[in-house]
């Protein structure tokens, strides 16, 4: 939980001299007050004086006041689960031409997320540089959606990623190779207390291509290639 300081300074002017100033156990010309709000949520700047008469009672020793509001953020985000923080891949194999990769999921914590379920969002912004407009196959600019269960140990998967073998033949037979497809995948949560979906992680760059000879399968920043 985040949590928002305001400060309060009053300063005594230099002209018009003032009256005599009280004493304290620290002579000083300033008083710091610090308050905090720590609810959830927006707080609200408590409201200060245009100023003080100092010392009380006396006339003409109204003194200016300096209002310094410090605020280190305005709200904080509530989430009713854990997240993972953290998502680590790695190739799994190849399912003929679409290379497999399995991931493992965690927090600064270690805690549990087996049982629950993770997600993929297309994040925008995808390219196809096999397609064209004769082409009897939409372009290929979004991920598809999956979902998958978490397994023992936070991992999950596969996320397979690749053209699949009748794209791959159909793109080749038209002299397109090489040529690729890349895609942005954001990753979300399930979390049962909400029954919401809570994006995780960074956004992920996949990437299928291929030559006459070779497909590549790319993650994450993981690479994996093979002859086909």
């Amino acid at each position: 939980m985040l949590q928002t300081a305001f400060r309060s300074q009053y300063t005594i002017p230099s002209s018009p001299t003032p009256p005599a100033f009280p004493t304290y156990a620290t002579q000083t010309a300033s008083i710091t007050q610090e308050e905090t709000c720590s609810t959830v949520g927006p707080c609200t700047a408590k409201v200060v004086p245009s100023g003080i008469a100092w010392p009380p009672g006396v006339p003409g020793s109204t003194a200016a006041i300096a209002q310094d509001l410090v605020v280190a953020s305005s709200s904080a985000a509530f989430t009713p689960c854990d997240l993972p923080t953290k998502e680590t891949t790695a190739f799994d194999g190849w399912d003929i031409v679409n290379g497999m990769w399995k991931q493992t999921i965690s927090d600064s914590y270690g805690d549990n997320f087996s049982g629950y379920s993770v997600r993929e969002q297309d994040a925008g912004g995808g390219v196809d540089t096999c397609w064209w407009p004769s082409s009897q196959y939409n372009p290929w600019t979004t991920v598809t959606g999956g979902e998958w269960p978490v397994q023992d140990g936070n991992t999950w998967g596969d996320d397979t990623v690749g053209w699949g073998t009748t794209y791959l033949e159909y793109y080749r037979s038209k002299g397109k190779a090489p040529c690729e497809a890349t895609l942005h995948q954001q990753m979300q949560f399930n979390c049962t207390a909400d029954n919401s979906w809570h994006n995780y992680g960074p956004v992920n760059t996949l990437q299928s291509s291929f030559t006459n000879s070779t497909v590549t399968s790319v993650r994450a920043g993981g690479t994996a290639m093979r002859r086909y």
